[in-house]
Protein backbone atom coordinates (compact mmCIF):
# COMPACT_ATOMS: atom_id res chain seq x y z
CA UNK A 1 0.00 0.00 0.00
CA UNK A 2 3.01 2.26 -0.38
CA UNK A 3 1.90 4.39 -3.00
CA UNK A 4 4.20 7.61 -4.43
CA UNK A 5 2.35 10.68 -5.13
CA UNK A 6 3.13 10.16 -8.69
CA UNK A 7 1.25 6.62 -8.51
CA UNK A 8 -1.34 8.55 -6.49
CA UNK A 9 -1.72 10.56 -9.28
CA UNK A 10 -1.81 8.60 -12.09
CA UNK A 11 -4.57 6.62 -10.17
CA UNK A 12 -6.17 9.58 -9.70
CA UNK A 13 -6.09 10.58 -13.44
CA UNK A 14 -8.07 7.66 -14.50
CA UNK A 15 -11.17 8.41 -12.30
CA UNK A 16 -12.30 5.02 -12.50
CA UNK A 17 -11.37 4.00 -8.04
CA UNK A 18 -14.15 2.61 -6.27
CA UNK A 19 -15.65 4.71 -2.98
CA UNK A 20 -12.97 2.41 -1.15
CA UNK A 21 -9.76 2.65 -2.78
CA UNK A 22 -10.21 6.26 -2.89
CA UNK A 23 -10.23 6.11 1.15
CA UNK A 24 -7.60 4.08 1.59
CA UNK A 25 -5.38 6.46 -1.25
CA UNK A 26 -7.08 9.66 1.37
CA UNK A 27 -5.44 7.79 4.33
CA UNK A 28 -1.95 7.42 2.24
CA UNK A 29 -2.29 10.68 1.66
CA UNK A 30 -2.49 11.93 5.06
CA UNK A 31 0.26 10.33 6.18
CA UNK A 32 1.99 12.00 3.61
CA UNK A 33 0.84 14.99 4.55
CA UNK A 34 2.05 14.31 8.14
CA UNK A 35 5.29 13.44 7.06
CA UNK A 36 5.65 16.05 4.60
CA UNK A 37 4.60 18.90 7.50
CA UNK A 38 7.74 17.15 9.74
CA UNK A 39 9.90 18.18 7.06
CA UNK A 40 8.97 21.49 6.69
CA UNK A 41 8.76 21.96 10.30
CA UNK A 42 12.22 21.04 10.45
CA UNK A 43 13.16 23.07 8.18
CA UNK A 44 11.06 26.27 9.13
CA UNK A 45 12.67 25.66 12.99
CA UNK A 46 16.12 26.20 11.65
CA UNK A 47 15.77 29.44 9.52
CA UNK A 48 15.44 32.24 11.90
CA UNK A 49 19.09 31.54 12.93
CA UNK A 50 20.50 31.34 9.24
CA UNK A 51 18.61 33.76 7.98
CA UNK A 52 19.43 36.12 10.56
CA UNK A 53 23.04 35.08 9.86
CA UNK A 54 22.48 35.90 5.86
CA UNK A 55 20.40 38.98 6.90
CA UNK A 56 23.82 40.71 7.65
CA UNK A 57 25.58 40.36 4.64
CA UNK A 58 22.47 42.26 2.48
CA UNK A 59 20.80 45.42 2.59
CA UNK A 60 17.05 44.28 2.35
CA UNK A 61 14.78 41.39 3.57
CA UNK A 62 13.92 40.80 0.06
CA UNK A 63 17.80 39.67 -1.07
CA UNK A 64 18.23 37.60 2.09
CA UNK A 65 15.33 35.88 1.47
CA UNK A 66 16.65 35.35 -2.09
CA UNK A 67 19.62 33.84 -0.85
CA UNK A 68 17.72 31.83 1.63
CA UNK A 69 15.84 30.26 -1.02
CA UNK A 70 18.98 29.50 -3.11
CA UNK A 71 20.72 27.37 0.08
CA UNK A 72 19.99 23.68 0.47
CA UNK A 73 17.71 23.95 3.33
CA UNK A 74 15.93 26.88 1.33
CA UNK A 75 15.23 24.87 -1.73
CA UNK A 76 13.86 22.13 0.84
CA UNK A 77 11.22 24.55 2.21
CA UNK A 78 10.12 25.43 -1.32
CA UNK A 79 9.74 21.48 -2.27
CA UNK A 80 8.07 20.36 1.17
CA UNK A 81 5.34 23.52 0.37
CA UNK A 82 4.80 22.47 -3.04
CA UNK A 83 4.49 18.66 -1.78
CA UNK A 84 1.96 19.63 0.95
CA UNK A 85 -0.24 21.96 -1.82
CA UNK A 86 -0.06 18.85 -4.24
CA UNK A 87 -1.48 16.38 -0.98
CA UNK A 88 -3.75 18.92 -0.38
CA UNK A 89 -5.13 18.97 -4.04
CA UNK A 90 -5.31 15.30 -4.01
CA UNK A 91 -6.95 14.62 -0.77
CA UNK A 92 -10.09 17.22 -2.02
CA UNK A 93 -10.05 15.64 -5.25
CA UNK A 94 -10.28 12.59 -3.47
CA UNK A 95 -13.07 13.58 -1.62
CA UNK A 96 -15.08 14.95 -4.35
CA UNK A 97 -14.33 11.75 -6.12
CA UNK A 98 -15.63 9.66 -2.94
CA UNK A 99 -18.96 11.97 -2.99
CA UNK A 100 -20.10 11.91 -6.74
CA UNK A 101 -19.75 7.93 -6.29
CA UNK A 102 -21.46 7.76 -3.42
CA UNK A 103 -24.48 9.82 -4.62
CA UNK A 104 -24.68 7.87 -7.92
CA UNK A 105 -24.52 4.37 -6.03
CA UNK A 106 -27.85 6.13 -4.28
CA UNK A 107 -29.25 7.52 -7.40
CA UNK A 108 -29.07 3.58 -8.91
CA UNK A 109 -31.03 1.52 -6.42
Amino acid sequence: MNLSLKNIEEEMAFGNSTPGRLAEIRVILSGKYAYASNQLEEVLNKKPAIWNGLRADHKSDTATERTWEATELGTAERHWRFELKKIEKMLSAAKTLIDVKTTEAYNLT
